[in-house]
């Protein structure tokens, strides 16, 4: 999330995390000069490629603000991640439902 945060700072925008505060997503992120607001929703894999996952609220929020949503996915997380181009209105990507599986367990 750091590394999120400091590119948007970097291009002169205020942020402000919001990631504890059940929003659905991570930081909103305004343009003090053109009024431009983003709100992003951060996503880490430790390689290089892989999925994420977007929780059905989540996709919920990127559907309602596409105009506004966006989505950064940060690779490397386990080492230096470089930053990656966000990817602007999500739900216009062909997401594939995953659902849970609950497993039993036994103690012995």
């Amino acid at each position: 999330m750091k590394i999120v945060m400091e590119h948007e700072q970097a291009q002169s925008r205020l942020v402000t995390d919001v990631h504890e505060k059940d929003l659905r997503y991570d930081f909103a992120s305004l343009d003090t000069q053109s009024g431009e607001l983003h709100l992003i929703e951060v996503q880490g894999i430790s390689d290089a490629t892989g999925g994420v996952c977007l929780t059905p609220n989540e996709k919920r929020v990127a559907e309602d603000r596409r105009d506004c949503y966006w989505l950064y996915v940060v690779t490397h997380c386990k080492s230096q991640p470089p930053f990656q181009d966000p990817i602007k209105d999500p739900a216009r990507l062909d997401w594939h439902e995953v659902k849970n599986v609950d497993h039993d367990t036994i103690v012995f």
